[in-house]
């Protein structure tokens, strides 16, 4: 991604206003001088995550995400900074600077493909509508009751019968390289003979997409019952991993954050027809099986997820391996398992999307539907162990300890073993993984500060706010404290970065400042305080108390070493070190009490 001048970045920022952007993607309600709604990263209830017209932040104190609108489309749409600030640009209208320096070979390469893909999408795209050569895909689409508003929103196209369709458009007609054809997964050498033929032939066309809408992959759904394989899927490429995207999941991301869950479905279809009813927070897996990045790619959006498997799969259901991938990120897991002998298109198709509906209310957590709907008739002692053994370490993931006793009470039941040995069993279990070292929960654990509390008085928090609301307290500060005095390490970054700032001169707005700190954790921390305005008549007093506080535990710093000096010199028999380091520690006793006198004095 090219260079992009420090003026731009900032023209976009001034032109792009925080509140009209994030009211594209959030119900956002006045609330005094700024705006309040529920927050688009994590789930809630009350509204926590505020926007400032003024400062132009936002910033969520439920799950501390914040920054400008940089950061909100960053974390929102899963881009780079120079990607956020190119699609702001063109929403404003604000045309950018050619590239100031050659992208690397990589990123040009990418681009190449990238373009490709765009080309052969929109050729595919051509070819369903037109009138002869697409003629059996248009009847397909009929017969299958995609609309033609569906068609368009998810790119579909139709690949003819013909073995050298994009052979002769692409290679023969435009010129383009054959190997880079290959390479992208579109074509592939004939097994005799020179030349190459067309992957995908007489298929419906999906179109995979990026998080950004770009193609980077496709799917092929075969036209005749009699064709295999059924669906075929691009090969991996430049652009395309397996396992590393979920179909849809480009148009569905504002409907999963709105909704708060995803529904995961296997086929291309059922996803349309899904879609076509109103369903929208639906993505499909690409054939494969949930992947560890595609749970982690599904929990940057929601952390509820309802697997929907058809009414054949009540045994793959439970076996399903994504499940405990999707626990292990911390996802909620529900299963949705269809009546015998449907999917989700048929069932749509036949009973409509209330029947659908009526029983997504009624899917399960995985952990009870294992119970509820698992093998009960046991042959032996020891299949019946061997049953309740796989379900404890999945029981051991759960974090509420209530919904533990939960499910341990229904395996009792169904198991007929006691639930007090249970128990046992399950806690027998947790602490031998403990003693490997293995966490028994999959949440993830709220991080730690720094150092420990007792050490990180509100002192440092209380100067780096006033230095961001004020950018010209920065140099008063900046004579009296060193960053190596913060005992958080984090504000002690924060305050090497706006020293950094004043000896440029530069003056700041809140939302420029923002862009000072490169990591997540110290914008949200800037963005939580610049919300927190402090009162401006206290605020001198305030600093001035601060500035006093740091003088006297940077004095009783130096109190300790003196005292470890002093032990060690009487140790050593130097008593002549050890009176004269007695005599600084009573200079340094003698300041400090000097201090506090006229700091009493200057309050009467």
């Amino acid at each position: 991604m090219a260079y992009l001048p420090q003026q731009v970045i900032d023209e976009v920022r001034s032109r792009v206003d925080i509140v009209d952007l994030i009211a594209d993607y959030v119900s956002l309600q006045p609330s005094g001088e700024n705006f309040k709604g529920l927050c688009p990263f994590h789930q809630e209830q009350t509204p926590s995550f505020v926007v400032s017209p003024r400062k132009q932040l936002f910033h969520c104190f439920g799950c501390g995400a914040g920054g400008n609108v940089f950061h909100f489309l960053m974390r929102y749409e899963h881009l780079s900074f120079p990607e956020a600030v190119s699609l702001l640009a063109q929403r404003a209208g604000i045309p950018l600077p050619r590239p100031s320096h050659r992208p690397s070979q990589e990123e040009q390469r990418k681009e190449i493909f990238y373009q490709l893909n765009t080309s052969v999408t929109e050729y595919y795209q051509h070819l369903l509508q037109h009138p002869t050569l697409g003629r059996r895909g248009q009847e397909y689409l009929r017969q299958r009751g995609i609309t033609a508003q569906v068609i368009s929103t998810f790119r579909l196209g139709y690949a003819p019968p013909r073995w050298d369709t994009l052979v002769k458009y692409f290679v023969e007609e435009q010129g383009r390289s054959p190997s880079l054809l290959q390479t992208g997964g579109l074509i592939k050498p004939r097994p005799q003979g020179k030349g190459f033929y067309d992957l995908f032939r007489d298929r419906i066309i999906f179109p995979i997409l990026d998080l950004q809408g770009r193609p980077i992959a496709f799917g092929g759904r075969a036209l005749e019952s009699d064709q295999l394989p059924k669906y075929l899927n691009s090969p991996e490429t430049p652009l395309y991993k397996k396992g590393e995207m979920l179909y849809g999941l480009y148009h569905a991301r504002q409907a999963i954050r709105r909704l708060g869950y995803v529904l995961v479905v296997e086929g291309y279809f059922d996803l349309l027809t899904l879609w076509q009813a109103g369903i929208e927070n639906v993505v499909a897996t690409l054939g494969t099986s949930m992947t560890r990045r595609q749970a982690h790619l599904l929990r940057n959006y929601t952390r509820e997820i309802v697997l929907v498997f058809d009414g054949d799969q009540a045994g793959k259901a439970a076996a399903f391996r994504g499940n405990t991938l999707l626990m292990e990120a911390g996802i909620n897991v529900r299963l949705l398992v269809l009546p015998a002998g449907t999917d989700p298109d048929t069932l749509i198709r036949t009973q409509g999307k209330e029947a659908f509906l009526h029983l997504l209310d009624q899917a399960l957590p995985f952990i009870e539907h294992l119970i509820r709907h698992g093998e009960h008739r046991w042959n032996s002692i020891q299949d019946k162990l061997r049953y309740i053994h796989t379900l404890l370490p999945l029981i051991a993931k759960v974090a509420r300890p209530m919904e533990q006793m939960e499910y341990l009470s229904l395996l009792a039941e169904k198991t007929r073993v006691s639930e007090h040995l249970l128990h046992q069993e399950l806690r027998a279990y947790t602490r031998a993984r403990a003693s490997r070292g293995q966490p028994s929960s999959t949440l993830p654990s709220s991080p730690k500060p720094s150092l420990p509390s007792t050490v990180t008085p509100n002192v440092e928090k209380d100067l780096i706010q006033l230095m961001l609301e004020d950018p010209t307290l920065i140099p008063r500060v900046q004579k009296e404290v060193s960053p190596e005095e913060f005992t958080d390490r984090e504000w002690g970054e924060m305050a090497c970065l706006l020293f950094a700032l004043a000896e440029k001169g530069v003056e700041a707005t809140p939302a420029q400042i923002i862009d000072l700190f490169p990591r997540p954790q110290l914008r949200e921390r800037a963005s939580q305080l610049l919300m927190r305005q402090l009162p401006l008549e206290h605020r001198d007093q305030l600093l001035e108390g601060c500035l006093s506080m740091m003088r006297d535990r940077r004095v009783k710093r130096e109190q300790e070493k003196l005292k470890a000096l002093m032990k060690a010199a009487e140790s050593r028999g130097d008593f002549t070190e050890s009176t004269r380091l007695l005599q600084r520690f009573m200079a340094l006793q003698r300041e400090r009490k000097g201090k506090e006198k006229g700091e009493k004095a200057g309050m009467t």
